[in-house]
C-alpha cells in the first residue's frame, strides 16, 4: 500500500476475522434459545436484523478479503499500548503482545479496537458516536502519513464492516442477558449491561448499514 513490504511469513493469520467469528459462533450463547422470549420490538428488530447479517456472513468476510492488505495488531488496548518519552526520539507509541497479529483488510483492525473498547467499557456509552468518528479520521491521518493515497472508502468499509462483525458475539450475548433480566428485573447490574449492548448493537447495526449503502460490499462479493 505504501511502498513497504508486508510480512508474508506463513505463520502469520491471513484469516484472523474468519477465525474469530467462526469461534464466536461455538462458543456464544445460541440465540435462537431465547426467541420465544422477545417481548418488545426492539428485541424482534434486533433478532430479524441478525438473521439477515450472519446469512450474509461468508460473503462480508470475502469482500474484507478483497480490501488492500495491512498488517494488523488485532488486539490495540490500552493494556497493550504504551506512551514513552525520550530525550533523543520523543514521544513514542509502543505496541506489545502481538499474538493476534494478522495481515488483514485495511480498517479491519480499527474496527476490532473501537468493538472491544464499547464493549469493556473503555469508551462512555454517551460518547460512542463521538468515538466512532475520532478514531477513523485518526486512523486515516496515520495512514496518510505513511504514504497512503488510496480510496478512504475502502478503509471506512474495512473499519465498518469490522465492528459490525463482532455482532457474532455480542448480540447472543445481548439475547442471554436479556432472558436472565426477564426472571430478575431488578438486578441493576444486568440492566446497565443489557442496555450497554444495546448502544453497542445500534452501532453495529448503523455501521453494517453504511457498508451496503457504500456499494462495495456488492463490487468485492
Amino acid at each position: 500500500m505504501t511502498g513497504k513490504k508486508i510480512p508474508d511469513e506463513k505463520w502469520i493469520c491471513k484469516n484472523w476475522l474468519k477465525s474469530w467469528t467462526t469461534s464466536s459462533k461455538i462458543y456464544a450463547p445460541n440465540p435462537a434459545k431465547y426467541i420465544n422470549q422477545l417481548h418488545n420490538d426492539n428485541e424482534r428488530s434486533i433478532w430479524t436484523w441478525f438473521q439477515d447479517f450472519t446469512d450474509q456472513i461468508d460473503r462480508s468476510l470475502r469482500s474484507l478479503n478483497s480490501l488492500p492488505r495491512v498488517l494488523a495488531h488485532q488486539d490495540l488496548s490500552q493494556m497493550n499500548m504504551l506512551l514513552t518519552q525520550s530525550d533523543t526520539d520523543g514521544e513514542r507509541l509502543i505496541l506489545i503482545d502481538w499474538q493476534f497479529m494478522s495481515i488483514s483488510g485495511i480498517g479491519e483492525d480499527l474496527g476490532k479496537m473501537f468493538g472491544v473498547n464499547m464493549s469493556l467499557g473503555v469508551f462512555p456509552n454517551h460518547r460512542y458516536e463521538e468515538y466512532k468518528e475520532s478514531l477513523f479520521q485518526n486512523y486515516m491521518k496515520g495512514l496518510k502519513d505513511t504514504g497512503w493515497q488510496g480510496d478512504e472508502s475502502l478503509a471506512r468499509y474495512g473499519y465498518c464492516l469490522g465492528t459490525a462483525l463482532r455482532s457474532v458475539w455480542e448480540v447472543p450475548q445481548y439475547f442471554s442477558l436479556a432472558a436472565q433480566l426477564k426472571t430478575d428485573p431488578t438486578n441493576l447490574k444486568l440492566q446497565d449491561r443489557v442496555s450497554q449492548l444495546e448502544q453497542i448493537i445500534n452501532i453495529q447495526r448503523n455501521m453494517a448499514t453504511e457498508c451496503i449503502k457504500m456499494n462495495i460490499w456488492a463490487q468485492f462479493s
